[in-house]
């Protein structure tokens, strides 16, 4: 599962969703398969794979701009479902749900270059994903 450092809450497809261009949002972490994530490595990047929906994180239409509200889209070779992450952000590390061990290697200094952020909560119980935001903002 991926965390919300912030909000303790995972990144979920909404209502479990296995439609094509569902919204990911951030929700309560309940231990649902549409809340786990495999990574697949690719040559360009990494796909972040949805295990209830075999989808991929995506930017619809491989949007570039700020904000866009991110989805699920069926895995291909799309430059909005490849993910890397870079930078060195003063955030404290990425962890493993509520463990305190940091993520393979990341330190206090490293963090997304390009970061999902919370929208407004008007996905029920937790927030649109709006991502795609760059650097430390």
């Amino acid at each position: 599962m991926l965390v919300n450092y912030n909000s303790r809450q995972c990144l979920s497809v909404a209502d479990f969703s296995t439609q094509t261009a569902a919204p990911v949002v951030q929700a309560i972490c309940r231990q649902s398969e549409a809340q786990y994530w495999h990574l697949e490595e690719h040559p360009d990047g990494t796909w972040v794979v949805n295990v209830n929906s075999g989808q991929c994180l995506a930017a619809p239409a491989a949007s570039t701009d700020a904000l866009t509200e991110i989805n699920q889209y069926p895995c291909g070779d799309y430059p909005d479902h490849y993910w890397h992450l870079e930078g060195h952000c003063p955030f404290p590390p990425m962890t493993r749900s509520f463990s305190s061990s940091a993520v393979r290697g990341l330190t206090r200094a490293d963090s997304w270059g390009w970061v999902l952020s919370a929208g407004s909560g008007r996905f029920g119980q937790g927030g649109g994903v709006r991502g795609l935001h760059k650097g430390c903002e």
